[in-house]
């Protein structure tokens, strides 16, 4: 699955692993949680076909970085990005091919953390 990829992907990086050790999770922020942390949640999965059907699938995904601060949502999103953005090559079984869609940061109003969002489109064969 390329979620267990994708997580496993960004720990064997130190740019992220350093800043949020184990701490990537699907789809929710654990309450409670140590922060920095991140989640990844897949917002859509588009299959391209060729005549002999499906030949790969192009999933979206939002990569939320957490923090205390802005600036450390901020710095863990950048690692992110510096290690997704454009990377093309092996993700665990896939071959990957990515690209940044957009970025936003917030908190809310009851949130005692900040979050920076960024949605990525990967393309995958294999």
């Amino acid at each position: 699955m390329i979620d267990v990829e994708l997580r496993l992907f960004l720990l064997s990086r130190p740019g992220v692993s350093n800043l949020v050790a184990s701490r990537i999770y699907p789809a929710l922020l654990p309450e409670d949680e140590v922060l920095p942390a991140i989640v990844l949640l897949q917002l859509s999965d588009t299959p391209s076909y060729s005549n002999s059907g499906v030949c790969h699938t192009r999933p979206r995904y939002q990569v939320d970085s957490y923090a205390g601060t802005l600036s450390m949502a901020r710095q863990v999103d950048e690692n992110v990005r510096a290690i997704l953005s454009g990377f093309t090559g092996k993700m665990g079984q896939y071959r990957a091919t990515v690209f940044l869609a957009n970025t936003s940061n917030y908190r809310l109003n009851d949130e005692e953390f900040w979050r920076v969002s960024s949605d990525y489109l990967i393309h995958l064969i294999g």
